[in-house]
C-alpha cells in the first residue's frame, strides 16, 4: 500500500507515492534577467537547489525568468547550521532577497509551489519591470561585484548563487541578523523603484541605517559642519560637559554614522566605475564629493518620512545619473539644497549594495 503523505515519516523522502513531501518545500521565483545553470543539483546531499522553471512555449523567452527554489528538512536533524521554522516561505523569501543583493538584480518570491506535504497557488508575476536599461533588471553585469565575468552574458547563472546562499548557513551567527533585514529593504527597494520611488529611497536609506547601527562606529570624525559649530559653542558656553556629550552622543551621531560607515566601505575601486550613462563628474559618484552627498541623502529621507516632501521627480532611475543635476525649483529651498547635493535611486542602490556586500564579506572572514 502506497503511503499516504500525511503520514510522512524519516523514510519518506524515498518512498514511491506522487504526493507533495512534507519534507520537501518548493517555491517559485522570478526575475527579469535571462537564467541558465542551476544550483545545488549534483550534490545528493543538498538540502538546498536552485532549478529553471521552463515555460511550455520555448519561443516566450520573457518567460524564462522563473526559477524553483526546493528545499529539504532531512529527517528529524537540522539542516547544517541552518534553524529552520514553520513556516517554510520566510527562507525562501530571504533566499530571494539575497539572490537580489548578490547579483544587483530584482528577484521575487512568486510562493511556495507545495510545502508540508500540500500544494499551493503562486502569484503572478509583476509586469512593471521598467526600462531593460536599468542596471537592476538589465542583461549586464553590474559594475560592482558581478558573480559572473563581465565578458559573459549570462550574468544570471544560478550557479554562482553560492557567492551569497552561505548566509544561510549562518543564521545562528547574531552579526548575521542585521544585515539580513538590511537586505531585506535593499530588495524591497529594487522590487519597488518604478512604482513607489519615494518608498524604494526610503527603504535604501533605511538599510543603511540598519548597517551604521550594527557596526556602531565613532560618529565624531563625519560630523558636519553645522555639528562641528554647535559643539564648539557649547564649550565656549561652558555647557557642563554631561550635556556636551549627550549633543555628541544623540544630535547628530545618526547621520554621522549612516555617513561614515558607507563611506568606510567604498574603496577606491568603487569609484573608478560608474552605471551613470555619461561617465563624468557631474554624474557620476565621486571621491570627493561623496560624505556631502551622503549627509544630503540622510536629509533627504527626512524631508520625506517628517516632512511629506516627495522626493521621485527629481531622484528616480530613469535619468541615469548617480548624482542629480542642477537644483530643483521648488518653494522650500532646504529641500531643494538637499536635493541638489544627495545622491539619486542609482547612485544609493549603488553605495549600498557594496557596503552590504562588504558587510557580509565581513562575516564570512571573521564568523563568531
Amino acid at each position: 500500500m502506497t503511503r499516504d503523505a500525511d503520514t510522512d515519516d524519516d523514510d519518506g523522502l524515498h518512498d514511491e507515492t506522487i504526493r507533495p513531501r512534507k519534507r520537501i518545500h518548493r517555491a517559485l521565483l522570478h526575475t527579469p534577467c535571462p537564467l541558465l545553470g542551476g544550483y545545488g543539483g549534483g550534490d545528493p546531499a543538498a538540502t538546498l537547489t536552485l532549478d529553471i522553471a521552463w515555460p511550455q512555449d520555448r519561443d516566450a523567452v520573457r518567460e524564462l525568468n522563473h526559477f524553483v527554489l526546493s528545499l529539504v528538512r532531512a529527517s528529524e536533524r537540522e539542516m547544517g547550521d541552518l534553524r529552520v521554522r514553520e513556516p517554510w516561505d520566510w527562507l525562501a523569501v530571504h533566499c530571494a532577497n539575497l539572490m537580489s543583493l548578490a547579483y544587483g538584480k530584482r528577484v521575487e518570491f512568486l510562493g511556495m509551489i507545495s510545502s508540508g506535504g500540500t500544494f499551493a497557488v503562486t502569484r503572478s508575476a509583476s509586469s512593471d519591470f521598467g526600462f531593460p536599461a536599468h542596471p537592476f533588471i538589465s542583461n549586464r553585469p553590474r559594475v560592482d561585484r558581478a558573480p559572473c565575468p563581465a565578458d559573459r552574458k549570462d550574468t544570471f547563472n544560478l550557479a554562482a548563487a553560492d557567492t551569497i546562499l552561505w548566509v544561510l548557513d549562518e543564521l545562528q551567527n547574531e552579526r548575521v541578523w542585521p544585515l539580513l533585514t538590511a537586505t531585506d529593504f535593499y530588495a524591497h527597494a529594487l522590487r519597488s523603484y518604478r512604482s513607489d520611488p519615494d518608498s524604494a529611497y526610503l527603504s535604501l536609506v533605511t538599510a543603511g541605517e540598519i548597517l551604521a547601527d550594527a557596526e556602531q562606529p565613532d560618529p565624531e570624525p563625519f560630523f558636519g559642519e553645522q555639528a562641528r559649530e554647535f559643539l564648539e559653542a557649547l564649550q565656549a558656553a561652558q555647557v557642563d560637559e554631561k550635556w556636551q556629550t549627550y549633543a555628541r552622543k544623540n544630535l547628530f551621531a545618526a547621520t554621522a554614522r549612516f555617513v561614515g560607515v558607507l563611506r568606510d566601505a567604498l574603496d577606491d575601486e568603487f569609484f573608478e566605475r560608474t552605471e551613470a550613462h555619461t561617465d563624468t563628474p557631474p554624474f557620476r559618484i565621486t571621491k570627493d564629493k561623496i560624505e556631502k552627498a551622503l549627509r544630503a541623502t540622510y536629509g533627504v529621507r527626512s524631508l520625506l518620512s517628517h516632512a511629506g516632501i516627495r522626493i521621485s521627480n527629481w531622484l528616480h532611475a530613469d535619468q541615469f545619473y548617480e548624482v542629480p543635476i542642477g537644483r530643483p525649483v521648488m518653494r522650500d529651498q532646504r529641500a531643494a539644497k538637499a536635493l541638489e547635493s544627495c545622491l539619486t535611486i542609482l547612485g544609493l542602490e549603488r553605495v549600498i549594495r557594496y557596503a552590504l556586500l562588504r558587510a557580509f564579506d565581513a562575516v564570512r572572514s571573521k564568523p563568531e
